[in-house]
């Protein structure tokens, strides 16, 4: 059954709401299925997300308010947010009539149950943060930073403006991992043992790497833009893409 969750009223057959004292509201969205997997979609227009995982049921979610000066004078944070829960999926976004989605100053902080996939995208938020997640992570900013730790499953990750930074806890055959950034730069760092095999774009930056990286056999300027390197012999493919910054593959 799909739920309309209202962030300005509070009504606990579909949502348990504790607004917190000060600045930060406090909510928890309670699931259908709780204790199995799920999705958490978030589309916002500027508030940095940050979503980690852990051993609950449902999703707590946190809205801090750090606003200065006209921001403030934008009504309650609460308010600029859509809420719909449907059998474990959530949409979290910006109401379509809301003016307020470009103040500055807002944080979006979710703990979610660790088998939960994201997709978490923003535009002027500055960052987004995912940890300890066991499902699918896809994070898209514009003049956004991402962070993303102990990911074992697929990671896409996309920005303009910002850096990225990935640390992968395993690798993982038949598994995505595509990061991309314009003008910022990116750093992977990956299991020692890992094996793989980089594809790396970065057309006015540079790359390093703690690994040694081998020639891989279809490395030919004739059948790919990509230079490929072997970590380890080879395995899973991982696409680094960067245009004005530098690459950086690290050994953890």
């Amino acid at each position: 059954m799909k739920k309309y969750i209202s962030t300005t009223i509070i009504f606990s057959a579909l949502i348990f709401m504790t607004p917190s004292f000060g600045q930060n509201k406090k909510y928890t969205i309670n699931l259908s299925k709780p204790g199995t997997e799920g999705i958490l979609k978030i589309d916002v227009y500027n508030a940095s997300i940050s979503v980690r995982g852990y051993d609950g049921e449902n999703i707590e979610f946190n809205i801090i308010d750090k606003r200065k000066g006209k921001d403030r004078g934008f009504g309650n944070a609460e308010a600029y947010y859509n809420i719909v829960e449907d059998n474990n999926f959530v949409i979290i976004n910006n109401r379509d009539n809301s003016p307020h989605g470009r103040v500055k100053g807002l944080s979006l902080e979710l703990k979610v149950p660790k088998n939960f996939s994201v997709n978490l995208s923003t535009y002027f938020g500055p960052e987004i943060q995912v940890s300890e997640i066991k499902g699918e992570i896809e994070v898209d900013g514009y003049f956004t930073d991402i962070t993303v730790d102990n990911a074992i499953a697929d990671v896409v990750g996309s920005t303009n403006h910002g850096d990225i930074g990935v640390t992968l806890s395993k690798v993982i055959e038949s598994k995505t991992y595509y990061m991309s950034s314009y003008k910022g730069n990116v750093h992977i760092s990956l299991p020692k043992d890992t094996d793989a095999t980089l594809l790396i774009d970065n057309y006015f930056g540079k790359y390093q790497s703690d690994f040694q990286l081998n020639l891989n056999a279809k490395a030919t300027t004739k059948t790919t833009k990509f230079i490929r390197r072997d970590i380890n012999g080879g395995g899973p493919e991982i696409q680094l893409i960067n245009y004005f910054g530098d690459i950086f593959i690290r050994s953890k």
